[in-house]
């Protein structure tokens, strides 16, 4: 079995790229997976706690379904109902499609900040949604002393590598999903912090 989480952010797949899901690529990807989709990370309404499943198999299912009635935890409430109405609808269109080319601004405006101001840095840019992987392995710090110029130094506070794997030591993920601001003041600080 598969469950892909990764459609949660399918709708913020940006412009230039497609997002093909899992269950897409063939009838028997199709027949293992699990496919999830909500409105809480493109519309920022996480705290409304409404998501979708589809579930092809009907073994897989039923037996999935069993478990979230067993737990009491498919019920949903008033809120979400149409807060994920109001999200999915033709008004929310617009603004998605606004906001993806935001994001597209905010993206090219990190990468060539990083070119010009943290060189030795390399960026994973995302073809979706607004996190974007920064690998300062060239720099030679230990993950404390990187920790330490972003948190204490910069006083901005990165989703740090290693939290998600070891492989992960000297990356650090940095949410784009602001104000353009609040990104130019944040990478300025953390290239002080980074060069001094």
């Amino acid at each position: 079995m598969c469950m892909t989480g990764q459609d949660i952010h399918a709708d913020l797949t940006l412009p230039g790229y497609e997002h093909y899901s899992f269950a897409s690529v063939s009838e028997k990807a199709k027949d293992i997976s699990l496919t999830f989709i909500a409105p809480s990370k493109t519309f920022n309404i996480a705290g409304l706690g409404t998501s979708c499943v589809y579930v092809h198999n009907k073994s897989i299912r039923d037996e999935f379904f069993g478990y979230l009635e067993t737990f009491e935890v498919a019920n949903g409430n008033v809120f979400a109902y149409i807060g994920a109405e109001a999200a999915f609808s033709p008004q929310g269109e617009e603004w998605l499609e606004q906001l993806k080319a935001y994001l597209a601004k905010n993206i090219d405006y990190t990468c060539n900040f990083f070119k010009k101001e943290l060189p030795l840095a390399k960026l994973v840019v995302p073809h979706a949604s607004y996190l974007v992987w920064i690998d300062f392995n060239d720099y030679k710090f230990s993950q404390a002393e990187l920790t330490r110029r972003l948190v204490y130094d910069a006083k901005v506070a990165l989703n740090s590598g290693p939290e998600f794997g070891a492989d992960y030591t000297g990356f650090a993920r940095l949410n784009v999903g602001c104000p353009m601001s609040i990104l130019k003041d944040a990478l300025e600080r953390i290239a002080i912090a980074i060069n001094k």
